[in-house]
């Protein structure tokens, strides 16, 4: 999920811009916000280890490199600059490895009046790999990033984000200076702020292949045992590092079921995870064996997982995968490897007006289903949308359509109740309208049914805390809200982004933050309260 958005007013986080810490509690894994994560190199250890087999062989693909092993990350170093007090102020949060960093950008209005567009351009010796929460016009040299349709609106003091990955050959300084447009007015710009965070690896022996392949194998993960139960599946990021290890986080939030984000494509038609070459279905070992160990553990003790395809970032299979049957492929090729009963499709920002992607997306869906039933498996398949209070938006509308002329079979839509934009504080209830709303709209998918009996075909994702707009908090008060008339209304499925946010910041500081919830909130508060639907 990273950053949910649509061309009204939506925005979120998902899967939301992440970067990877520790988080003390449990010592579990920490994301940094809806979905981009640094290259999958350091291979963690996990807890659980499933039984697996595999059969390698070469296929054609990017060099390999080698797995460096993890060693104690370096302590957070901070450069405080002089913020401006009539403007903007930028304070970047950088996670450094060797070769590359994520960047999170938190953009505050300092002037006395709201603003109703902004661009940042920050002097800086990088060259972006991708940009979510905002769009960029960067040059060589010059890192330049306007507003969303969704986060260009500031009130006086208000805060948004975007952020990004980069690469680098040698570690570029950090930027200190920046200029910025506001309301199409130049206005004062500071880099009130930078953290950096080092993690830091040391290089050991790993297997490689030649410059011109690298290995793919077949992987079974053990299935889920039981009848499966989605009714609660918070999103988790899987192609974050450190793996998150589900079994611990079960153990910690009492959650059984989790959407795991995301896969994308790495190149046409080779599904990955966080669209990582080496996090492809066809790898093994290193980080995607701690991924794979981590999906078999959770599985051991009585857990089950979905796995969503697309977000808010990356390249979502269908917009790169132009054959309906390789397509297809693509798609089996996951949910084989992790023995799968249900799939996600969140699709988000472009992905939702590429019409030829979404109908072939569908016909791919469509066929992978027809295979699966002949051999006796069933595949449950949800689209994730963005939302607004008032229900879906046209662009969403639009994806349904699409699906509905590929003829994929569709059991649940799921909104991501989030930052909706505007005067919006009861985020419990606007939660509920769009859920409400949805299950209207959706007679066009299921028109046999009664606007109640659709209840039991929607999904709800509200984001936990502190929103993307700045007076959009989702408390536990909210989730009281939505829990208490999910169990009322029958409604299909409780996620929300994400399980790990579950935990007040450091000093219970009510800020956005990637690691946390921004809230006074308990530790575990906001899934203690969902698990009482």
């Amino acid at each position: 999920m990273d950053k949910k958005q649509n061309t009204l007013a939506l925005a979120m986080g998902t899967g939301v811009a992440f970067a990877v810490t520790l988080l003390p509690l449990l010592g579990l894994p920490a994301m940094a916000g809806p979905r981009i994560k640094p290259g999958p190199t350091p291979t963690p250890t996990v807890s659980a280890t499933p039984t697996t087999s595999a059969t390698v062989s070469p296929t054609p693909t990017a060099s390999p490199t080698s797995t460096p092993t993890p060693t104690a990350s370096s302590t957070p170093t901070t450069t405080q600059g002089t913020p401006v007090t009539k403007g903007v102020n930028l304070s970047i949060t950088i996670t450094a490895w060797n070769g590359g960093a994520t960047a999170d950008v938190v953009v505050t209005n300092s002037t006395a009046a709201a603003i109703n567009g902004w661009t940042v351009d920050l002097p800086w010796q990088v060259a972006p790999t991708s940009i979510w929460s905002g769009v960029s016009t960067s040059t060589p040299g010059h890192v330049i990033v306007s507003q969303e349709a969704w986060n260009g609106t500031l009130e006086a003091g208000a805060t948004t984000s975007f952020g990004m990955t980069y690469s680098y050959s040698s570690p570029p300084a950090n930027p200190n200076t920046c200029t910025a447009t506001a309301t199409a007015l130049a206005t004062d710009c500071a880099v009130a702020s930078v953290t950096w965070t080092p993690v830091t690896a040391t290089s050991s022996p790993s297997v490689t292949a030649s410059p011109s392949s690298s290995p793919s194998a077949t992987v079974t993960i053990p299935a889920a045992a039981g009848v499966a139960n989605y009714k609660l599946a918070p999103y988790i990021d899987m192609a974050a590092y450190p793996t998150p290890d589900l079994v611990a986080a079960r153990t910690a939030s009492g959650q059984n079921v989790y959407s795991l984000g995301f896969v994308t494509a790495a190149a046409a038609c080779q599904p990955a995870w966080g669209g990582y070459p080496t996090l492809a279905v066809g790898a093994t070992g290193g980080q995607i064996g701690s991924i794979d160990a981590s999906i078999g553990g959770v599985r051991s003790v009585g857990g089950d997982v979905i796995v969503s395809f697309g977000g808010a970032a990356g390249t979502e299979l269908a917009r790169t995968c132009t054959d309906v049957t390789l397509l297809k492929n693509a798609y089996r090729a996951v949910v084989d490897r992790y023995a799968l009963r249900a799939i996600d499709l969140d699709i988000e920002g472009a992905a939702q007006t590429d019409h030829t992607a979404n109908v072939r997306r569908s016909q791919a869906l469509a066929a992978l289903q027809s295979d699966l039933a002949a051999v006796g498996r069933t595949l449950r398949i949800s689209l994730t949308l963005p939302v607004l209070s008032t229900g879906l938006t046209s662009t969403g509308l639009g994806v349904v359509h699409d699906t509905i002329v590929g003829k994929a079979h569709i059991d649940l839509v799921n909104v991501m109740a989030m930052d909706y934009g505007g005067s919006n504080y009861a985020m419990g209830k606007s939660a509920v309208n769009a859920g409400t709303a949805t299950a209207k709209q959706m007679s066009v998918l299921w028109p046999s049914l009664t606007d109640a009996q659709r209840l039991a075909n929607i999904g709800v994702t509200p984001m936990i805390g502190q929103n993307d707009i700045a007076n959009e908090v989702f408390t536990v008060a909210d989730a009281t809200t939505l829990t208490t008339w999910a169990r009322n209304s029958g409604l299909g499925q409780i996620s929300w982004w994400q399980v790990l946010r579950d935990t007040p910041c450091a000093g219970n500081a009510l800020v956005l933050s990637t690691t946390c919830s921004g809230t006074t909130a308990a530790a575990w508060s906001y899934s203690t309260e969902f698990r009482k639907r």
